[in-house]
């Protein structure tokens, strides 16, 4: 969040150049970022939610409802719910590979970021094909955690997000676009990178 609103005095620029996919079916994100931006900001609770329901997050696989404080459903952390109706807002792997438009929204975001951040992500091979764009993408600058995994697996990785890019990517290039880092959590990536994240700010 603060490398978010670096450079943002108004709250309601803080997302223009942002989106996220989200592969867990939780609010955690949604539940961080309106409370981030009442203190980064001093903003007021409604302000927040209004700034929030903006923002562009795609749930690949749905999620257990909307976020409370933007529109209803089920209050974030509460014990009690209708389980068995929350279920339906949960997709599985085929439902979304047949969801055209989801897939056209994420493959829009890859092609109009002018960066790429992968937290906490295991690169399984469905979430790979489903993420892959149709038509390869200009050539940008990735970043991601690969926490704890080998440094073979991790080269492999990096190949297949290669295969992402026009020409895909020859391994100099490669080696100084894709940064995939296995000894560093996700905080650690951010404070690693933060000018090349920010543009040197």
């Amino acid at each position: 969040m603060h490398m978010l609103s670096r450079s943002v005095p108004n709250a309601r620029e803080i997302f223009d150049n942002v989106a996220f996919v989200i592969f867990n079916y939780d609010r955690c994100v949604e539940h961080f970022l309106y409370n981030a931006l009442q203190r980064v900001y001093g903003i007021r609770e409604n302000d927040a939610a209004d700034i929030l329901a903006d923002c562009t997050i795609i749930h690949p696989y749905g999620l257990v409802g909307p976020y409370l404080p933007i529109s209803g459903g089920v209050p974030f952390g509460t014990t009690s719910a209708d389980y068995r109706q929350l279920s339906q807002q949960i997709k599985t792997y085929t439902e979304q590979i047949a969801a055209a438009d989801l897939m056209e929204q994420i493959e829009a975001e890859f092609h109009r970021a002018e960066c790429i951040v992968f937290l906490g992500f295991a690169y399984h091979a469905q979430n790979m094909r489903l993420l892959k764009p149709s038509k390869p993408i200009k050539r940008k600058d990735v970043f991601g955690t690969a926490y704890q995994m080998s440094n073979s697996d991790t080269d492999v990785v990096s190949h297949q997000i290669a295969d992402f890019f026009q020409g895909g990517m020859g391994n100099p290039e490669r080696k100084q676009r894709l940064r995939f880092e296995n000894k560093l959590t996700a905080a650690d990536l951010f404070d690693n990178y933060a000018k090349s994240l920010t543009g040197g700010d």
